[in-house]
């Protein structure tokens, strides 16, 4: 079985937006690679991740004033490169009943408690929740890539933030 991979988001629940802007702030990121050995960061370059690797969905707030909001919605959105082969599909992820989840999925981070780290976003003492047991579909022409971009939305205090990552899945794995 491939290592596991997430995607963290580090935000700051306390920064002000500027008076009138309704414009999402942005969310720091960073891919991780989760092995029994322990977590590496991987960065935000483009991910590729081999086929069948299990996927989590990870929040950070490094704000001095930890919540314990039991959870965050949130949204992900799939976009497919249009590059792809007709036969990839429109998203690169299966939910914990083995079902593809929507171009829109939504997203429901739970909370996992205070005083975490996060590997990826090189940060300790943050409030964590999660998202986990999605699983990267099987692309199984070997040497075949798939690339998609998703749009991470998390609404948390009455502010919205985003980022746009990428991510190919490897075939043949």
């Amino acid at each position: 079985m491939p290592n596991a991979h997430s995607i963290d988001f580090a935000f700051n629940s306390t920064i002000a937006s500027i008076p009138g802007d309704t414009d999402p702030i942005a969310l720091a990121y960073s891919f991780v690679l989760l092995t029994p050995q322990g977590n590496h960061a991987e960065g935000q370059k483009v991910e590729k991740i081999p086929s069948r690797s299990p996927f989590s969905f990870d929040a950070f707030d490094e704000s001095n004033n930890p919540s314990d909001t039991q959870s965050i919605s949130g949204s992900v959105a799939f976009i497919a490169d249009k590059n792809n082969p007709s036969s990839a599909p429109r998203t690169p992820l299966k939910d914990k009943g083995g079902n593809y989840v929507p171009e829109n999925m939504p997203l429901s981070l739970v909370y996992q408690g205070t005083d975490k780290g996060s590997a990826g976003c090189n940060i300790n003492k943050a409030t964590w929740w999660s998202d986990y047991g999605y699983t990267v579909v099987t692309n199984s022409v070997k040497g075949s890539v798939w690339r998609y971009t998703y749009s991470v939305t998390i609404n948390f205090g009455g502010k919205t933030y985003r980022v746009d990552p990428e991510l190919i899945v490897e075939g043949g794995s």
